[in-house]
């Protein structure tokens, strides 16, 4: 089961990575960089209301 879902998978990414052309990229990066914008504010304003 585990060893069929591996090679599914394995198979269908380089498929996936072939047909989506390079601005796909860039787009994927932008939420990314989001949540980790987020992620920063969210522990920074939880640190100033501990500290506070």
């Amino acid at each position: 089961m585990i060893d069929y879902t591996y090679r599914k998978t394995s198979k269908s990414v380089p498929a996936l990575q072939r047909q989506s052309p390079p601005e796909r990229c860039e787009m994927n990066l932008l939420p990314t960089i989001v949540a980790i914008v987020m992620a920063v504010l969210v522990a920074i304003f939880i640190l100033r209301r501990g500290g506070g």
